[in-house]
């Protein structure tokens, strides 16, 4: 939304911030990694929860689900430093980590496809009624608002 024109530049910084924790603390143990990580998206979860700068409730809960897999992700991958866990315990953690980000991917693809089949019967919807009326057309304004002006023929 136009309040949170600059909600893509708090999206970049997060995604820089984790990139710096992985190179910058990459001579140090990898629980350190981890916890920076989590930390920086704790905050990025907070602040989406919190401001919801999303036009569409949909958006604001496909970006919260990422952010909260990425965290179950990075979470459980710290099991694995140390290789300190059984291997049916590692299996198992595999297998949580993978099933959820396989789930997203699903929803992410679901609720994109429904998205991109509502935007087409919306515009078939204005083509058919530019095509039935000559003298209406329909204008849609940024924030989503149709407006239907019929000009009188002379």
């Amino acid at each position: 939304t136009p309040k949170y024109y600059y909600w893509e530049g708090i999206v970049i910084y997060r995604k820089l911030a984790l990139a710096m924790v992985a190179v910058f603390l990459n001579d140090f143990e990898g629980l350190l990694q981890g916890f920076a990580g989590l930390l920086i998206l704790i905050v990025a979860i907070l602040l989406q929860q919190q401001l919801k700068p999303f036009k569409t409730s949909l958006l604001n809960k496909v970006e919260n689900l990422s952010l909260w897999v990425t965290l179950a992700t990075l979470y459980l991958g710290l099991f694995f430093v140390g290789n300190k866990i059984p291997m049916g315990a590692q299996i198992f953690i595999i297998l949580i980590i993978s099933g959820s980000n396989l789930g997203f991917m699903l929803f992410w693809g679901v609720v994109t496809v429904r998205v991109i089949r509502k935007r087409r019967r919306r515009r078939a919807s204005e083509e058919e009624t530019a095509t039935t009326s000559p003298n209406r057309r329909t204008y849609t304004l940024p924030e989503g608002e149709v407006h239907n002006i019929t000009s009188k023929e002379d």
